[in-house]
């Protein structure tokens, strides 16, 4: 085979191009996703005016999609944020036999009126098991009848759309020249079809053949997934995904959040919650304050976030990516919430407000 590969000249230089064909959009995409190692950044006061379910699948998605990213957990999210404002107060049962009848949620209905169109969905969808008071059990036990189901769905997707509609991103990253990629896929498919039959006709090692086979699905593959591979992120998307890492390694560093604590650790905590490391910060949280409990670490503490995100997937909405007709109107959308949502701060400024 070695006797064949070098003297075979014709044969060496396909498997060159081949392999030069394959590797650029491998270098491409890394090209893209590079960023600055910047040192962890130690938050003062940050806020964002995006609602956390959305935060969470932009952070998930790494910017590389701002529709179709918030998911069940998005809205396990939003039910935590409401539990830490008081809207929804926590019972813990400590006889309960299981995790999940040890949890029961009560909706303060007196507090509820003052709640945004999109966080009133969240109500309605918790009221679908009980009017006041909804013991998880319970909640696992109904979405198991078909009818519960289909009515959550609905609600999920009155919710969702109603999230989705108002929390329209700013451009992070941007995709260009696919229809020239597309046309440039078409005359390689010529060219590998073409340099297949000639390795073939040469008696070339049956390895060149398959790699020619390989180079080919490459750019098939690469045509269905162009965004991801040949997007990049804008200087803005690259500043931001920098400060959401950064973030979410401070949640995660017991030293530097005893050298930095926040100013509202409840507000970090459920950033803990966007970025999936909720017990991690609140177990530093509790090491380092001593403090009257709340619903919020309460919930957490009893596995709530976990339990609410088990029951969820049962439903598979995930599945899913609702989409608005926008000649339908608004659906009762409150209009301060189709206003485009901006950063308090620009995102190319916020490491001025970080210690």
């Amino acid at each position: 085979m070695v006797d064949l590969i070098a003297g075979n000249l014709i044969a060496n230089l396909i498997l060159i191009i081949s392999l030069i064909l394959i590797s650029i959009p491998g270098l491409i995409y890394f090209k893209n996703r590079k960023l600055t190692n910047n040192p962890l950044i130690v938050p003062n006061n940050i806020s964002f005016n995006i609602d956390l379910c959305h935060l969470n699948g932009l952070y998930r998605e790494k910017l590389t999609k701002n529709r179709g990213i918030i998911t069940t957990y998005g809205l396990v999210i939003e039910i935590t944020r409401l539990i830490s404002s008081g809207y929804i107060s926590v019972e813990i049962n400590e006889n309960a036999s299981t995790a999940y009848e040890k949890i029961t949620l009560k909706i303060n209905n007196s507090k509820t009126k003052k709640l945004s169109s999109s966080d009133k969905s969240i109500i309605n969808i918790l009221k679908l098991f009980d009017n006041s008071k909804i013991n998880l059990k319970s909640m696992d036990d109904k979405l198991n009848n078909k009818s519960t189901m289909k009515k959550f769905i609905n609600s999920y997707r009155d919710w969702f759309l109603k999230v989705e509609r108002k929390n329209t991103s700013k451009s992070y990253y941007i995709t260009k020249y696919r229809n020239s990629f597309v046309f440039l896929t078409i005359v390689l498919i010529i060219y590998l079809t073409l340099t297949i039959i000639i390795l073939v006709n040469d008696n070339a090692p049956f390895t060149y053949i398959l790699i020619q086979f390989s180079t080919l699905l490459t750019y098939i593959f690469y045509n269905f997934k162009f965004d991801n591979i040949f997007g990049q992120y804008t200087p803005e998307g690259k500043e931001f995904l920098n400060v959401l890492n950064s973030l979410k390694n401070y949640l995660t560093s017991h030293p530097t959040i005893e050298k930095y604590p926040p100013r509202d650790w409840n507000r970090f905590l459920l950033y803990s919650v966007c970025f999936d490391v909720h017990y991690e910060f609140l177990d530093h949280m509790n090491q380092l304050r001593t403090y009257k409990k709340e619903d919020v670490q309460v919930f957490i503490e009893n596995d709530g976030i976990q339990i609410l995100k088990d029951i969820f997937k049962k439903s598979k909405i995930n599945e899913y990516t609702f989409r608005k007709d926008e000649n339908k109107g608004n659906d009762d959308v409150d209009v301060s919430e189709l206003i485009p949502p901006v950063y308090y701060t620009d995102v190319m400024l916020l490491f001025s407000i970080f210690k």
